[in-house]
């Protein structure tokens, strides 16, 4: 699990970084407890594996994914950054299925 949360931190990051927006990991950085996706409500980690992903996005992230300001607006006009922040979890999925199944 750790070694996932790893893949996708570096993933997101290699898009996002250059951007002055940063991906952490909540549960090393002890952000609050209900930004953690630990909880057992929460959707992600109710399937079989009971664990999941769950992002969350600070202002100035979702500010640069729909500019200027991430309105109600602006969402219907995404920047290019979400379809690269997409690809990369893409790709980071992909190579952790890969790698549990030895694809």
């Amino acid at each position: 699990m750790e070694y996932g949360r790893h893949i996708l931190l570096d993933q997101i990051n290699a898009v996002v970084d250059q951007h002055g927006v940063h991906a952490q990991d909540a549960i090393r950085e002890r952000a609050p407890v209900h930004l953690r996706g630990t909880e057992e409500a929460t959707i992600t980690n109710r399937g079989q594996r009971q664990a999941g992903v769950q992002l969350e996005f600070s202002r100035e992230a979702r500010n640069l994914l729909f500019p200027p300001d991430a309105s109600r607006r602006a969402r219907q006009h995404p920047s290019i950054q979400l379809a690269r922040l997409a690809r990369a979890v893409h790709q980071a999925i992909r190579q952790l299925c890969d790698e549990h199944t030895g694809g």
